[in-house]
């Protein structure tokens, strides 16, 4: 099942997201959005990989992180790993995201052999990837966005970046930390 989530002008309601999720020191979802589109800001489509159909809930949130963002989010269901190849190439071909979006809490997508896939692909086809973790990031994934306290950090891969044109934006210069592995 794939559906495109709209985006449209939105105004920013902060009681709409708290500061930190229940993952500890994972980011929002708009954070997470947020950090993506500083770092690239050309992005217009974000695949969002998850293994179940999504509730409402999670879809009204996609929907309004993105939009909020200047985004279109293409959400994609993986019926298994079987299915990954499938979903992604999807996602890159037919709808032309530039970046896919991790949740973290998704444990089949969350997977390593679902990592090492997902990280291959995207960085021989130009494709960002919004990883659930700091272990992504270190096999290749192109960021994470964690939290220092209240404080948004990125991690950043620097290969990553270069393979898709891409800087560290100035007002992430002394926040994030890179990893080249």
């Amino acid at each position: 099942m794939r559906r495109v989530l709209s985006t449209g002008v939105v105004s920013l309601v902060a009681s709409l997201f708290p500061v930190a999720m229940a993952f500890g020191q994972q980011a929002t979802l708009l954070q997470q959005f947020y950090v993506m589109k500083a770092f690239a800001p050309n992005v217009d489509k974000v695949g969002v990989l998850v293994s179940q159909t999504p509730a409402a809930e999670f879809k009204d949130k996609l929907g309004r992180a993105s939009a909020a963002v200047g985004v279109q989010a293409v959400i994609s269901v993986v019926a298994g790993l079987n299915d990954l190849s499938r979903a992604y190439q999807e996602l890159v071909t037919n709808y032309r995201v530039r970046f896919i979006w991790i949740p973290p809490e998704d444990a089949v997508l969350c997977s390593d052999v679902a990592r090492d896939y997902l990280v291959r692909k995207a960085v021989t086809e130009g494709v960002g990837i919004l990883a659930p973790s700091k272990q992504w990031v270190a096999q290749g994934a192109t960021l994470y966005v964690g939290l220092d306290g209240e404080k948004v950090k990125p991690y950043y891969n620097s290969r990553a970046l270069q393979a898709l044109g891409l800087t560290v934006p100035d007002k992430f210069a002394d926040v994030s930390t890179a990893t080249s592995e």
